[in-house]
């Protein structure tokens, strides 16, 4: 493979939008999970996690770090619009906060010890 021929490779963090969508390809069973990039934008990435990387729990607004080799691609959309899909083939993946309503629950759950005098407000 010629050197112009590799994918540039990223690291990428965001907030999951859907529920992670489990499908074939290769012959292996792979997570897909579409995240929102920070930032004034509405931009979306698409992340292919293969079975070697764990990704049990991820759901639906957790907020994850991935880095992989990147990959675009430009179609035209049913509207006539040109459109580009943003990729990640995930090499590495963590999940760096859970979705809040989970999170809150976790708490209630676990009974969160109360707050004293000496606690910081924020």
């Amino acid at each position: 493979m010629a050197d112009s021929d590799k994918k540039p490779y990223v690291t990428a963090v965001g907030f999951v939008q859907f529920d992670p969508v489990v499908r074939e390809a290769n012959g292996k069973s792979v997570t897909d999970l579409v995240v929102k990039l920070p930032g004034g934008e509405q931009t979306m990435v698409r992340i292919t996690v293969w079975p070697e990387i764990q990704v049990d729990g991820i759901a639906k607004g957790d907020f994850i770090a991935v880095d992989g080799q990147f990959s675009s691609n430009t179609y035209q959309a049913n509207d006539g619009t040109t459109k580009t899909s943003l990729q990640i083939s995930a090499y590495n993946l963590a999940v760096l906060g859970k979705a809040a309503e989970r999170a809150e629950r976790d708490v209630v759950a676990g009974a969160a010890p109360a707050a004293t005098k000496n606690d910081v407000p924020f």
